[in-house]
């Protein structure tokens, strides 16, 4: 017999299985551009559970996927990914088989969808959208509701994978608000929780915290404990009163700041559902997020935070004035849906140094460079450089050129910023082969 010849390559495999992978993704992300089937879909307010229904919809074509998974639902205006992170994390500490399903992605569209240490395999994910697509296809031909978004059809995806790995316990991660957001589509919780209420994407959900604040509470499902780290006396009546209606307990953590806040409520949570007290601080101990206030490099320190809103960049700049170092170079960027002034007075005071830059993405758009250079003029402190560069690969190459060893640099503003950026030290590649961030 002859000895094999592995000096050949054999690529093919793994070469189609990418092209299909990105074949599949490039479908999804074309759903949101195609034609409105429903006049009231253009305006909620003429049916508000228009959303919901369109994802139902899709949910019960494929089987009703969710029955028979207990659901922890986490909404909030900041930290809710953090928190169900961690969940995720303590209830594989506590030996369950755990799903979790959370967005924006940062890197990679598998981010989304992780069932224990591992995300979904690109060619499970192509399996799944190829699955689904004669069933979209018929939603926007004959559907009553029109064809879904990308985001409803990532959800529904999410739990047929959910289902196949026959997870025990699944936990959701609303993408916009409660009320209309798709994971909401599921029918029974055990846990629901509101991390807090604060001002985004206000031309959704209100411009009032209290309107803020009534969406967000659309996931609590009687059945289910509800717990929250909101503090304020006027949404706490808000949160207490639906709880009442829907005959849901009530349960409140509290913490001096956010990220002590989120971890009671998951300790909370975690002696709720009668989990050892040990498997909950492991959990919490090995919870790793990408993106969030993640150091990637040291001499000089490189740290990239995916803070997109006010209440996010606050806590951005609480955890920078609690570091050392010489000078703050910042590179930002912001989605053009934001109002560039709440986030840039939380974090321009703290730079010695500013890079504006910009991101690409086939959904979200950034402001322009010269929008916030004019927005963060009034929050400079004084000698502060500003540059504008629109590359942001360039733009982290021109912050590590003028850095010392002892400057920190810092990128945020934007999780597609933060996304693209740390591509540089785990690419894509390696992020869908080895199915993790690290």
């Amino acid at each position: 017999m002859f000895a094999r010849d592995d000096t050949r390559p054999r690529l093919s495999r793994p070469l189609k299985s990418m092209r299909e992978y990105y074949q599949a993704l490039k479908y999804l992300e074309k759903l949101s551009s195609r034609p409105k089937a429903k006049k009231y879909e253009d305006d909620p307010k003429l049916n508000p559970d228009f959303f919901i229904q369109r994802t139902r919809y899709l949910l019960d074509e494929v089987g009703d996927p969710e029955r028979g998974i207990k659901i922890i639902h986490i909404a909030g205006t900041a930290g809710k990914g953090t928190v169900a992170t961690m969940l995720h994390e303590v209830l594989q500490a506590a030996g369950f088989n755990a799903g979790l399903f959370t967005s924006p992605y940062v890197t990679s569209a598998i981010e989304e969808i992780k069932v224990n240490d591992k995300y979904i395999a690109r060619k499970e994910f192509t399996v799944l959208a190829n699955r689904l697509k004669p069933h979209i296809e018929k939603a926007f031909e004959s559907g009553p509701y029109g064809g879904p978004s990308y985001f409803e059809v990532f959800f529904v995806m999410a739990m047929l994978y959910f289902k196949k790995q026959k997870c025990d316990w699944v936990v959701l991660e609303t993408g916009l608000g409660g009320s209309s957001d798709a994971t909401n589509a599921v029918k029974k919780s055990k846990v629901t929780a509101i991390t807090a209420v604060d001002y985004d994407h206000v031309e959704v959900l209100g411009k009032t915290l209290q309107k803020i604040a009534k969406d967000k509470a659309g996931i609590i499902k009687t059945g289910s404990h509800f717990f929250t780290a909101e503090q304020r006396p006027s949404i706490l009546k808000i949160l207490k009163f639906i709880c009442a209606q829907r005959q849901v307990p009530f349960h409140q953590v509290r913490g001096q700041t956010a990220q002590s806040r989120n971890v009671a409520m998951v300790k909370a949570i975690g002696k709720h559902l009668k989990l050892k007290a040990r498997a909950v601080d492991s959990g919490i101990v090995r919870t790793k997020l990408p993106a969030r206030f993640e150091l990637m490099q040291t001499k000089p320190r490189i740290i990239l935070d995916g803070a997109h809103n006010k209440v996010k960049m606050k806590s951005t700049a609480e955890q920078l004035r609690l570091q050392e170092y010489n000078k703050l170079i910042l590179i930002i960027s912001i989605g053009n849906k934001k109002d560039p002034d709440e986030i840039l007075s939380q974090i321009i005071p703290l730079a010695d140094v500013v890079i504006f830059t910009t991101f690409k993405d086939w959904y979200r758009k950034p402001h322009s460079m010269s929008a916030l250079n004019q927005a963060a003029k009034k929050y400079l402190k004084k000698n502060a450089k500003t540059l504008s560069i629109s590359d942001n690969k360039k733009a982290l190459a021109k912050a590590k050129k003028i850095a010392h060893d002892d400057d920190l640099i810092v990128a945020t503003g934007s999780f597609y910023l933060a996304g693209q950026l740390r591509a540089q030290w785990f690419s894509e590649k390696y992020i869908l082969n080895e199915r993790k961030s690290f």
